[in-house]
């Protein structure tokens, strides 16, 4: 949950003084992934039975950039929806669009790990692993 308070330091932007605030936010967020990422491809291969490891690092992946495309895509497109285009303004608008929607997915997809954790057990088991 470390990129959502890096996400709210990107949110009301306004066109003049955002870059400090925009360097901060995304080394926070940046480095937060980088670690997320790191973890998510370990625990894919750990959570699936030995002769599985290739699909769940292949699900990973694929969740992964899937992810990635369909998120930048929205964001460039509310970021160029904005009130008014031809302005600074107009494009933090949608700037601001952008960042509630991805904080509310950022939010949404800690409460399905969340939920998801307390009903199973990611632990590989002993039997799986011969």
């Amino acid at each position: 949950m470390t990129c959502v308070p890096a996400q709210g330091l990107l949110l009301n932007l306004a066109p003049e003084g955002a870059v400090p605030r925009i360097v901060v936010a995304l080394f926070i967020a940046g480095t937060a992934n980088g670690l997320l990422n790191a973890a998510l491809g370990r625990q894919a291969g750990a959570t699936v039975p030995a002769d599985w490891v290739a699909v769940g690092s292949g699900a990973n992946n694929t969740a992964r950039y899937l992810g990635s495309a369909i998120g930048i895509t929205l964001g460039a497109v509310l970021i160029a929806h904005g009130d008014d285009v031809e302005s600074a303004s107009g494009l933090v608008t949608g700037w601001n669009q952008a960042v509630l929607l991805t904080t509310g997915f950022s939010v949404l997809g800690a409460a399905v790990v969340a939920l998801a954790r307390g009903s199973q057990d990611f632990a590989p088991h002993e039997k799986d692993r011969a």
